[in-house]
Order: structure tokens, then C-alpha cells, then sequence
């Protein structure tokens, strides 16, 4: 037998028996697993979740099988699942494993955990020993955890266990791609769905989603039996159609509410296997897309797509995860519709019509390209990884996503240079987020270890709640938060006892997100400052819009600014005295926007946030020069006196600069990089936007060119032209295509060649304008304009304008701009 393999040591059931689709490929990817990875591609109700462990178990792999799957939910019901197969309860064969929960025994043979599991598992055992078998399942959601952790499994693999083996599942992946990543076999295909799903394409501009989805929702369950799951973006939405949905259901109809802020008792209910009671109430289960994978939910045969979900998004300002509402891919809306036929036919309403499908992204953008990336680099800090590039990436972490995060944790003091401090260390070793570990380690030297551990359990575990306020969740924390603290204080060591009053929670939070101190605008209005730059808004009714200052723990809002939707009051002598490293002090010479001019303090800060100010004496002027450059890159050029002149003078230049090279770029851009040798030596004792738009910029600009470039611009492209009338008419150079010439039609008779500049090498397109001064036709070619097109002009015009002249041949009459001639 192959050295992987051992005798199973349990009577497993086969999956023919459990009538599960997957069985037509089980064997095959347990043979193909002996000699390398696997990626297997099978659509939702085959059963990939139950059946490959079971297979596992049966062909008696020499070692434990690691199976991640994406959420606390998906990872605790498949565990269930196979631990019912095989009549135990979870814990025996088939264990759990989550962030602050281990259920597992020495007769575990496979261990269900959340991805981020596999991470802190990596780190306390790199050579993953006992463990045969790594499943990451439902891999196309390619959340930053399972990137992360493939990165390093195969590089483990590669380096020191050639015998580790990784499956990779999923419905709507790319598997041959990832085939190729992963040295694997092309994929291995179960194409056989369980049971039919019909679509049904349904697009309603007229009503609200809520409203819209109600409507379906009554319309389905006359018109098809079995429960009825909907996915739809958020909590939100779900709270809105329920209320929807109230009064109009039957009476055998029941709402349930999935998503990842309902309890355990809740989600069971919703997720539960159907009752074989015919007089059981029909479910009617509103979802986020927490239900879209590794979820069996017996008896739901009507799926209602919404086709919307929530994507987190880095806000670039802030940092702050933001969410947004976005269009679901194609690869979403087919595992949405695969939960419709996974115990029997089924439908799935799609609430946007069939065109415009097509027009959705194919599949998810990896988390690794979206998301705030500090644990990531903590991560790999611990796994002894400084240079990115060498991990086996299927997307690697774009660079500036990497220095902001390594910003961050320099800011609170975890990163220094390219690798941990020693206190950074200490923090990474924690289970916790980089911001949440800092701010336990901070508590514990400062004598509030137990309130620091009680916070970051909330803020991991943080309710949507109505208000913004989060205090009284200190004393109303869950059994689960009061678990998860009691384990975080558990792993602190040397913990500070101090005397007096230990420092207020609001500190704790300060010292948690320093970037999102909040201080209030004068306005009001809820608008506040962040300490990062970014403005910030709280609704007006809520009690915190009226503190002076904020600790802000969580930022979001899909519109154009950040909402705060969970803060802290914050007492800003709190920080003098407890957090003063957070408290600089700058010479700042800049733009005050309110008075519209430079100004020169030493100010106290806190990030953006002056607390302090003192006017600077004795400021040299090229420091005010220099404040007032960066005002104007920032506002643009037109804060300047930017009259229609310069823009004619800057299209000179530029038309000039295509015949001869040696005249400089002056397009807007061009400018802004050069205000220092064009603009700066005419500031002198300009300090204000009133003296700054004195300026004679047009002056500026033309000492941009030599003696010799202003003669050769003027003769090559002179501002005015002289016509056969005498006189002198200024010219168009800003425009599309050649310069304009407009001019009275009677001012070019006589003139047989059509007006050029640069020597005639740049033909002038002439305006020709009536009497008064209206455009009759636009030519290039005046020769032609006299011979083919003035006979109906004439005619068209001189009737209105009997005073002037229309010779019947314009190439011999005498040029005018008069109506008569004037007598000599």
C-alpha cells in the first residue's frame, strides 16, 4: 500500500448511500491525491462538502485531514453534517475548530476550521505534522485567509513535506488556472447537478428592492411548493423586507433571518432540516450570502436573487474597511441558484433581467486586491517572510497596499524598518487583530488588562446596533464575548498593576485606532475631523453628535463620506495624560483654507487635528512662497488670475513646440510640476488669495521663454493677423484643428490663397462672418470658397444687407470693412 495510506479505522457509509453526485469522482480524487494536488470542480448540491471528507476517511490517508471552509457558520454546520453521517456528535471523528472555540479529541480524524485557523496553525507547527490532507473548500471565494494560506502550504510543501497533499474545491473556480499554480492534473470535473433549477428573469426599475422582493416572495409560494431562501445585499435590506413581508404571508409562513449578527439558536433554525410534517410552516428565509456556500438547507426549492451583495473596500483616505453595494458575479448568482436544487427540482428568481447578465463580472475579486492588509504582514512576519515575491502567490499583495498596512503598524508601534520590534512580536503572537493586540498589550502595562480584553472581544464580535455609543456593551457582552475575553486575558503575561484610577475604555480605543481620533467642526452638523485627514459624519440625533471629541471604532457608509457607526466619548486631556506619544508638535507654514491665506504656527497635534497653535515669528518668505506653490498645486491653476490670454498663449507655445522642440511643455500639468522656476520668483509678499490673484501670470509665463523663442514664437505664430482690408484680427489658437481666422467675408475679397502662419506650413481655417458678425462658413480652402460657394452666400446675404457690397466677382473687388466706400 502507498505510504500514505493506512487502514481506515471506522465503518464509514458510502456515498452511493447518501446519494450524493460527488461519488462519481470520489475514487478518482483520492487516486489522484497519491501522487500530487487536486483541484476539483463540481457544481453546488454535489456534495463536495460532505462527500470528499468521507472519501478521505474511507481510503484511510496516514494522517489527519484539514478541511477550511469560509465562515463560523458554513465551518460549524458541515462539521454537524459529517459528524451526523456517521451517528457521532462533533468532537470524535469529525472536529471543530474556530476562532475561539476548539472542539477536537484523539480520535479526531478531521478537523473543520476556519480559514484563518489554518494561519495560527502554520505558525505553531510549520511542518504541519499529522496532517495529510489540506481542503480548502469553496475556494473561488478567495478571501485573503485561504490566499494567504495555499501561499504557504505549498510552501511547505515545496520545501520540507513533499508528502502533504491540498484539494482545492469549488463550483465557479478557474480550475484549470490553478491547476497549473498548484502542479496539479488538469481538473477533475462533476458536472452532475442533483436535481433541475429553472430560471426565471425578473426586473422591476419601478419598485424598491425590499418591495420588489416581497412581491416575489407571495407570488413563489402560491406558485411552487417547498421553502423559499433570499439573498439579499445586507441587514438593512433584510430588516426592510421583512417588514415587507409582514401581513402578506399565508398563515403556514414563517420569516427567518440568516446573516452573521444572528445567534446560533437562530441560525439553526433557519438552516434546520425540514420538518416531514406536512402541516410544518413553509419557510421564508432572508439572506445575506453567508448562505451561498457549504450550507444545506433542507427543503428550500425556490431561491429569489436579489443579484446584489456587500463587498468590503478599502476607503484610501482613512483606511477604513468600507462597504459597498455592489452587482453580484455570474459565479454568485450560480451558487445562489445551486441552493434551489440541492434535495430537489427547483427555481430561482433573478430580480434583473437576462441582457443585462452578461454585463456582471465573471467572478470575485480576491480579497488580497481589496482588502486592509496588517494581519497579512504580521503573518507573514511570523512565518519569517519579509519578501513577498517569494511565496507561490496566486495574487500577489499589490505594494501600496503593503506600506499602508506596514504604516499603520509603525504607527502603533509593532513594525519598524522591514521587520517586528520586540513589542511587535508580543502583539502578533496574539489571536487578534494587530490594532486589537496592541491595544491589550497598552491595557495591560497600564493596569487595564481585564477592560482591554473585554473591548477587543466586543469589537471583534461588534453589533449593528442603532445607536453609535458603544459603553453599554461592556455590560451587556454575550456568553461568547465573555468566553473569547477570559481567553484573551489568559494569554497575557506580566500584566501592570497600577495605583489610582486606570485609564478610561474611550484610551483604550484611542490606542486601538489613533487615525480615527474625532474632533467636531465648528460647523456642527455631525460632520467631525478624523486624525487621519478624513472628514467623518455621525447621524445628528444620535447623543454622540454632540461630544466634542470621539474614539471611533468603526467607519463605513457606502455614499461619498465615512459614517461613524460605533464610537466612544472621548475626554482629549485623557490622551495628554495617558497617550502624549500621540501628541506632536510641527511647524506647520500652509494654506488656512477658512481665511484664505498662508499662515505660519507651531501646532500641537494629534494627526490632522490641531489641538495648539502659536503664530510663527521671523518666517523667511521663501517658506511663504513654498506654502502658497503647494495651495496651488492642490487647487489647481485656475485659483490664479488664468485669463482667456494665457490659455491663447499656452496654445501658442504648444503648436510652437511641434515645429521646434526646443520650446518648453506648457500644458496645465507641465505648469503645476515647474511652479517653482515660472511662478515662485513672482511671489514676493504674496501671502493671500486677494494679492495672488495680482499676479501677472501672462508676464510669468512669457520670461519662460529666451529673447529668441518670443521673437520666433511671434513671427511664427502671431497673435494678430493682418487681412487685405488693412486690418489687424486676432487669432484662435486654443481650438480643435487649425487656427481660427474670423473676419468679415467683404475683408478678404481679392485674396485668392487661403491665410497660413509658420511660414505656411499651418493653414488658418477663416470664420467668414456677415456684416454683422455672424458665422456663414468655415473654410480651409478659400479659393473654392469664392468659386463654388459665394455665388449662394451672395445671394442668401445680400438682400439683408443691401449697405454692403457683393460684387459679382469677389477676386476683383476692393477689400472693405465698411459698409460704403469711403470717398479718398
Amino acid at each position: 500500500m502507498h505510504s500514505l495510506m493506512k487502514s481506515p479505522a471506522i465503518i464509514l457509509p458510502s456515498l452511493p448511500e447518501l446519494l450524493l453526485p460527488i461519488a462519481a469522482v470520489a475514487d478518482e480524487v483520492c487516486s489522484r491525491l497519491l501522487k500530487g494536488n487536486v483541484v476539483l470542480q463540481a457544481e453546488p448540491g454535489a456534495g463536495k462538502s460532505t462527500g470528499l471528507p468521507l472519501a478521505l476517511l474511507a481510503a484511510g490517508f496516514d494522517g489527519k485531514i484539514l478541511m477550511l471552509e469560509p465562515r463560523r457558520l458554513a465551518a460549524r454546520g458541515v462539521a454537524e453534517r459529517l459528524a451526523g453521517h456517521l451517528t457521532e456528535t462533533v468532537g470524535q471523528t469529525i472536529g471543530l475548530r474556530m476562532r475561539g472555540s476548539t472542539n477536537v479529541s484523539a480520535q479526531t480524524k478531521v478537523e473543520v476550521v476556519t480559514e484563518g485557523v489554518l494561519t495560527r496553525i502554520l505558525q505553531n507547527d510549520p511542518l504541519l505534522e499529522g496532517i495529510a490532507v489540506v481542503i480548502f473548500d469553496e475556494f473561488h471565494e478567495r478571501s485573503l485567509h485561504a490566499d494567504l494560506g495555499l501561499a504557504l502550504c505549498l510552501d511547505v510543501q515545496s520545501s520540507v513535506r513533499e508528502d502533504l497533499r491540498l484539494l482545492l474545491m469549488s463550483a465557479t473556480l478557474d480550475g484549470e488556472t490553478i491547476s497549473r499554480h498548484i502542479g496539479a492534473d488538469a481538473p477533475v470535473v462533476c458536472q452532475v447537478r442533483q436535481h433541475p433549477v429553472e430560471i426565471v428573469w425578473r426586473s422591476d426599475k419601478y419598485q424598491s428592492l425590499p418591495a420588489a422582493v416581497a412581491r416575489t416572495v407571495v407570488n413563489a409560494l402560491t406558485t411552487h411548493e417547498g421553502d423559499v431562501l433570499v439573498f439579499l445585499p445586507g441587514v438593512a435590506e433584510i430588516a426592510q423586507t421583512a417588514n415587507q413581508l409582514n401581513g402578506q404571508l399565508p398563515e403556514n409562513a414563517v420569516v427567518h433571518r440568516l446573516h452573521g449578527g444572528v445567534d446560533n439558536a437562530a441560525q439553526r433554525a433557519a438552516t434546520a432540516a425540514r420538518s416531514n410534517n406536512r402541516d410544518a410552516p413553509r419557510r421564508v428565509i432572508l439572506s445575506t450570502n453567508l448562505a451561498e456556500t457549504s450550507i444545506t438547507i433542507d427543503g428550500v426549492s425556490i431561491v429569489i436573487d436579489s443579484g446584489l451583495e456587500r463587498r468590503q473596500k478599502i476607503d484610501r483616505s482613512s483606511g477604513a474597511e468600507r462597504l459597498e453595494t455592489v452587482m453580484a458575479s455570474r459565479a454568485s448568482a450560480t451558487q445562489r441558484a445551486g441552493r434551489a436544487g440541492r434535495t430537489g427540482p427547483g427555481v430561482c428568481y433573478r430580480l434583473w433581467s437576462e441582457s443585462s447578465h452578461a454585463t456582471r463580472a465573471e467572478s470575485w475579486q480576491p480579497e488580497i486586491n481589496r482588502a486592509e492588509l496588517a494581519t497579512l504582514v504580521c503573518d507573514l512576519g511570523l512565518w519569517g517572510i519579509h519578501d513577498y515575491s517569494t511565496l507561490p502567490w496566486l495574487d500577489p499583495p499589490a505594494q501600496a497596499s503593503v506600506s499602508r498596512a506596514t504604516d499603520l503598524l509603525s504607527r502603533l508601534q509593532i513594525w519598524q524598518n522591514d521587520g517586528f520590534t520586540e513589542y511587535g512580536r508580543k502583539v502578533a503572537a496574539l489571536p487578534v487583530h494587530p490594532r486589537l493586540g496592541h491595544m491589550i498589550l497598552w491595557g495591560a502595562e497600564h493596569g487595564s488588562a481585564r477592560q482591554a480584553c473585554q473591548l477587543a472581544a466586543i469589537l471583534e464580535d461588534l453589533p449593528r446596533t442603532t445607536g453609535c455609543d458603544i459603553t453599554s456593551l461592556i455590560s451587556r457582552m454575550t456568553k461568547a464575548q465573555v468566553q473569547r475575553s477570559k481567553q484573551l486575558q489568559g494569554m497575557i503575561r506580566n500584566a501592570s498593576e497600577v495605583t489610582g484610577a486606570p485609564p478610561d475604555i474611550a484610551v483604550l480605543l484611542a490606542c486601538a485606532y489613533p487615525d480615527r481620533i474625532a474632533r467636531r467642526r465648528r460647523a456642527g452638523n455631525g460632520r467631525l475631523l478624523l486624525s487621519s485627514g478624513a472628514g467623518a459624519v455621525i447621524n445628528t440625533d444620535d447623543p454622540l453628535a454632540q461630544s466634542e471629541w470621539l474614539a471611533v471604532a468603526r467607519l463605513g457608509g457606502a455614499g461619498t463620506e465615512l459614517r461613524i457607526f460605533a464610537a466612544l466619548p472621548l475626554n482629549i486631556d485623557d490622551i495628554s495624560l495617558w497617550c502624549s506619544e500621540l501628541i506632536e508638535t510641527h511647524e506647520a507654514i500652509d494654506w488656512d483654507t477658512n481665511t484664505e491665506r498662508v499662515i505660519a504656527e507651531r501646532q500641537q497635534r494629534i494627526g490632522s487635528i490641531v489641538l495648539h497653535a502659536e503664530r510663527l515669528q521671523n518666517v523667511s518668505q521663501e517658506h511663504h512662497q513654498r506654502a502658497m506653490l503647494a495651495m496651488i498645486r492642490k487647487q489647481g491653476l485656475q485659483c490664479l488670475s488664468w485669463t482667456e490670454d494665457i490659455v491663447e498663449w499656452q496654445a501658442r507655445v504648444t503648436r510652437a513646440k511641434a515645429l521646434n522642440e526646443d520650446f518648453p511643455e506648457v500644458d496645465d500639468q507641465a505648469l503645476l510640476n515647474t511652479l517653482e522656476s515660472w511662478l515662485m520668483p513672482y511671489l514676493n509678499n504674496v501671502n493671500n488669495l486677494q494679492a495672488l490673484q495680482r499676479v501677472d501670470v501672462l508676464a510669468a509665463l512669457t520670461a519662460l521663454l529666451n529673447y529668441d523663442q518670443q521673437q520666433q514664437l511671434d513671427k511664427l505664430l502671431p497673435v494678430k493677423y493682418s487681412v487685405p482690408s488693412g486690418a489687424s484680427h486676432r487669432l484662435r489658437y486654443a481650438c480643435e484643428g487649425n487656427p481660427v481666422l474670423a473676419v468679415k467675408l467683404q475683408e478678404m475679397f481679392g485674396c485668392r490663397e487661403n491665410p497660413a502662419v509658420a511660414n505656411g506650413r499651418i493653414p488658418l481655417k477663416v470664420e467668414l462672418l456677415s456684416p454683422a458678425r455672424r458665422p456663414v462658413q468655415i473654410t480651409e480652402d478659400l479659393a473654392n470658397f469664392w468659386t463654388n460657394s459665394y455665388p449662394a452666400v451672395k445671394k442668401d446675404l445680400a438682400g439683408r444687407y443691401p449697405k454692403h457690397p457683393w460684387p459679382d466677382d469677389p477676386l476683383k473687388a476692393e477689400p472693405t470693412a465698411f459698409a460704403k466706400r469711403r470717398k479718398r
